[in-house]
């Protein structure tokens, strides 16, 4: 149907029409949605080339649309390439808008997630605490910005095995994505599923469990169970039951994450192909009683970069909204406390500081 609708604009207004733009966008949107990324770069870099000629590489649309490849070229684990096109973005931007405007801070962030990636963990703290710097400057230590940007540095810490500072800034962030977009919002579920990993690390198997348990039940009922953050924390949950030994408990869940994706997104998505390598790698560690390798469950949780770009937007506000909600507890009672508060409690009794 968005082919048909494409062609339509491309017979009538023209390739470089602003209406045959946003057709081409969805298309490639739609791509990616679906898991067929080599299709969604080769519409992206056909947009972007029109765009570039037609409007300029520092217009907005231009802009956006190089934001859209470089996610799609992480997809595809081309981080070196998509760390050019952040950086070419991130010197547009510095030229353009200015070092501290929100699409400059966004740029910073992206290039700091496209050096995770490649590894380069010391450098992409560097780039997360500059806008940590930046934000908490503009906007104040309690606000959202400030909150995503904090996520991103425990990430970095983690990833350099500074455990200790990286579960304190892990614990600061949930607290604050709790106090500000309320306990079930996607961000601060992406944050709790961040934390859940470092106590797993940490061996503290049975927080690490309630987190992921609490993250994957909010999920199912906001999200659905489709949607790939739900599936990606039931793939952590089953990584964090094979750390324990419970192979059964992991065993079901990837059962579950397979059964669905056959049905919703097809045999054939990258997803699903994924999963069936998960479950093929657990039922030989079950015959060969093998240490789990869990490297492909840990791809850690960052905010959405256009929602980072754009402070103030829609999306914090309906977050603030949910911000009086308060939730309930494993048993259907109501949850006064947050997830973080109650973990810091435990933390204090004796025997179960770090």
């Amino acid at each position: 149907m968005l082919r048909c609708v494409l062609e339509g604009w491309e017979k009538v207004l023209g390739s470089e029409h602003p209406n045959t733009f946003r057709s081409a966008d969805s298309l490639a949107l739609v791509l990616r949605e679906l898991g067929e990324y080599g299709e969604a770069e080769k519409m992206y870099r056909h947009i972007l080339e029109r765009k570039e000629k037609a409007l300029g590489m520092d217009h907005e649309s231009t802009l956006e649309c190089a934001y859209s490849l470089g996610n799609v070229l992480q997809d595809l684990e081309k981080f070196e390439e998509g760390e050019k096109m952040y950086r070419r973005i991130l010197e547009i931007a510095k030229k353009t808008l200015g070092p501290e405007h929100p699409k400059t801070l966004a740029s910073i962030y992206n290039v700091g997630i496209a050096l995770q990636f490649r590894g380069n963990h010391a450098e992409a703290e560097e780039m997360h605490r500059r806008v940590l710097k930046a934000t908490e400057k503009a906007f104040g230590s309690a606000a959202i910005e400030t909150l995503r940007s904090m996520n991103a540095v425990a990430i970095a810490l983690r990833c350099q095995n500074k455990k200790a500072e990286a579960e304190e800034m892990f614990l600061r962030s949930l607290q604050g994505h709790e106090r500000e977009l309320g306990p079930e919002h996607p961000e601060t579920l992406d944050t709790a599923d961040n934390l859940a990993a470092m106590l797993r690390n940490l061996e503290r198997y049975d927080d690490a469990e309630e987190l992921y348990h609490r993250s994957l039940e909010a999920r199912e009922k906001i999200l659905g169970f489709d949607h790939r953050s739900t599936y990606t924390t039931l793939w952590r949950l089953a990584a964090l039951h094979e750390k324990r030994g419970q192979f059964f408990e992991a065993e079901q869940c990837y059962q579950r994450v397979i059964k669905r994706l056959s049905t919703t997104l097809g045999e054939d998505h990258p997803d699903f192909i994924r999963c069936l390598r998960l479950m093929a790698e657990l039922k030989e560690r079950m015959l060969t009683n093998q240490e789990p390798s869990i490297v492909d469950c840990e791809a850690e949780s960052y905010a959405n970069p256009h929602i980072v770009a754009n402070a103030g937007t829609k999306v914090a506000r309906v977050g603030l909204e949910a911000a009086a909600k308060i939730g309930v507890d494993r048993n259907g009672a109501p949850d006064k406390l947050g997830w973080a508060v109650r973990l810091m409690r435990r933390m204090s009794r004796p025997g179960r500081g770090r």
